[in-house]
């Protein structure tokens, strides 16, 4: 009895062997036809009731700095360690605007997007605690300030293509990877007006005019605690091949003219300049049948390295510090 069943355990197993690999294969066909299929559904309607189209506008109060932009130092003698003299760095509006379309190919979308900045200040003083002068940070000269005043004014312009996919990677959680190419130029002015000790008055007009384009890459998740109300985040990155034009002017002023007697370069030059970005907000987002809506109030970073072509006078050529921009960005986008 024992050896009969022992031949029919044996029989057994040799059947399941023989036919698992065709029931598994067959599986495995079913699995892979299925796979084909299970693409995460995209976050607004597709199909007849596609929204094909979208448009946005935001507007931006952020705060410019720049570091690299000391231009003078105060002490109480001339022996003795003091504070450090800057431009100040407030803030000022700007906008962006947004194009773009549905390509009707696995919801993915192209869009095109424009960001301007500008600040142009006026002339601020420099005042620093328990000094009685200056010491020259961009130029040679070794006679102390007794006063100084500058300004640092910059306009800023970025243009942004890419194609993205916003889906739904869970029930509450929204995804969306981008892929694309961004460019930007701007211009800056540094400027101070100075008088020696000695009553000489001394001005300063550095000018730099920079551009950069390079690849860009990014993704934003966003998690919706509500229908319609959802907290996110995005991250970007670009790898920017950049050119400086940089022109340096430093002389004596007699009231109606500058004499660059002192300082008067000029220098052009290319590097690649790295650029990340963040923006961390909240979004209320809701669909309808054939248009949907998105508000968005949220804090944006910019941050472009190797960007300061001011250089002091006893530097190396090259660039001195790093630009960046944040503050408030507050967003429309209708899509239709």
């Amino acid at each position: 009895m024992n050896k009969n069943l022992r031949r029919l355990l044996s029989l057994s197993v040799l059947a399941a062997c023989t036919f698992a690999p065709a029931y598994a294969y067959d599986n495995k066909e079913d699995h892979k036809h299925n796979m084909q299929h299970a693409v995460p559904p995209g976050q607004y309607p597709g199909g007849d009731e596609s929204l094909d189209f979208f448009v946005g506008a935001s507007y931006t109060y952020w705060v410019p700095y720049q570091t690299g932009m000391v231009i003078g130092q105060g002490r109480t003698s001339s022996a003795s360690q003091g504070n450090t003299a800057a431009p100040s760095t407030d803030g000022a509006s700007g906008f962006k605007v947004m194009l773009g379309a549905n390509t009707q190919h696995d919801a993915w979308n192209v869009q095109l997007e424009y960001t301007w900045f500008y600040r142009s200040p006026g002339f601020s003083t420099n005042k620093l605690k328990n000094t009685v002068h200056f010491t020259p940070t961009f130029d040679e000269l070794t006679p102390r300030y007794s006063s100084l005043e500058s300004r640092f004014q910059n306009q800023f312009n970025r243009i942004d293509g890419m194609v993205d996919r916003s889906f739904y990677a869970g029930h509450y959680l929204a995804f969306r990877p981008w892929l694309g190419l961004l460019g930007a130029f701007d211009y800056q002015d540094l400027d101070y007006n100075a008088t020696t000790t000695e009553g000489t008055d001394l001005r300063a007009r550095f000018h730099q005019d920079w551009w950069g384009i390079g690849p860009y890459a990014g993704a934003e998740a966003t998690f919706y605690f509500t229908n319609d109300w959802g907290l996110f985040i995005s991250t970007g990155a670009s790898l920017l091949l950049s050119n400086h034009d940089v022109r340096q002017r430093l002389g004596t002023w007699d009231g109606t003219t500058l004499s660059p007697t002192i300082i008067n370069n000029s220098d052009n030059f290319n590097n690649v300049e790295p650029m990340v970005e963040a923006k961390l907000g909240l979004r209320w987002d809701s669909n309808w049948t054939d248009w949907a809506l998105r508000i968005d109030v949220a804090w944006e970073l910019q941050t472009y390295f190797n960007h300061n072509g001011f250089l002091p006078y006893y530097s190396p050529v090259g660039v001195n510090g790093d630009y960046s921009m944040q503050g408030l960005t507050v967003g429309v986008r209708v899509n239709f």
